[in-house]
């Protein structure tokens, strides 16, 4: 979901705050932390993105492509937008 707010914290960390998701099963929801690369292209008004450590980033044109082309056919499908918010500008 989008980013509805950083606060900062004592010694300098940041506390993100972000817009409550639609219900999901748990095994769609990750959290990770770490030193990533992402690269993203955006396909009928969705932000898709893969990320992988800095040394991997070379290997994650073909997930992206392939990730967008199922979002394309999907919707075309099912005949339905992508049900989540992309960007604040979208509320």
């Amino acid at each position: 979901m989008p980013k509805k707010a950083t606060n900062p914290l004592a010694d300098g960390l940041v506390e993100d705050e972000f817009i409550v998701s639609l219900k999901m099963s748990t095994y769609l929801v990750a959290v990770i932390v770490g030193n990533l690369a992402n690269i993203t292209k955006e396909t009928n008004k969705v932000l898709v993105s893969v990320y992988a450590v800095p040394e991997k980033s070379g290997h994650t044109e073909y997930a992206l492509d392939t990730a967008v082309k199922l979002i394309e056919f999907y919707q075309k499908y099912f005949n339905i937008t992508y049900p989540l918010q992309q960007r604040l500008d979208d509320c």
